[in-house]
């Protein structure tokens, strides 16, 4: 870069440094051409990405458990297994059943993850009967492990027979 002649500005003359070769990237000497540069731009864009991904994710995976209350169907089932999945700490258990009676659309076999400090794992062993909630719409079906409230007193999680 070479210091060009002085250019005028509002009655100033100010240095002016451009490079010959291509003259448009000239610049008040010792400026620089952004205050930022570019690359710096990357990261919030990179944190709106995952942002957006984790959003759209946990909308989704929210939305088919609303579908699964909303329209699913109790299902008796028996539990096939019960083990922790290996991997990830605190490990959460691993759920198979074989569902006694299956509607149609929902296949007879199934597994799912339950938290780790989830009661069920310590209240039922293979071999015990406890309840799946089955959509047939969507052909999913997962373990009713909530809490249930009735007029005859709480029902322990799992959902008692």
């Amino acid at each position: 870069r070479k210091l060009a002649a002085r250019f005028a500005l509002k009655g100033e003359n100010l240095p002016v440094e451009y490079d010959p070769s291509d003259p448009g990237r000239a610049r008040i000497a010792g400026t620089f051409h952004s205050l930022f540069p570019a690359w710096l731009f990357l990261l919030p864009a990179a944190f709106l990405v995952v942002s957006l991904a984790l959003g759209t994710w946990w909308i989704t995976a929210s939305l088919k458990l609303h579908s699964l209350a909303v329209y699913g169907t109790a299902c008796l089932a028996r539990l096939e297994e019960i083990r922790p999945v290996a991997g990830v700490n605190p490990p959460p258990w691993r759920v198979t059943w074989t569902l006694e009676n299956p509607p149609g659309g929902i296949p007879p076999q199934g597994s799912a993850m339950i938290p780790r400090s989830h009661p069920f794992a310590k209240k039922y062993r293979k071999g015990d009967s406890f309840w799946i909630v089955a959509d047939e719409f969507s052909g999913r079906a997962y373990p009713w492990i909530f809490q249930e409230r009735s007029t005859m007193g709480p029902a322990t999680a799992g959902g008692d027979l």
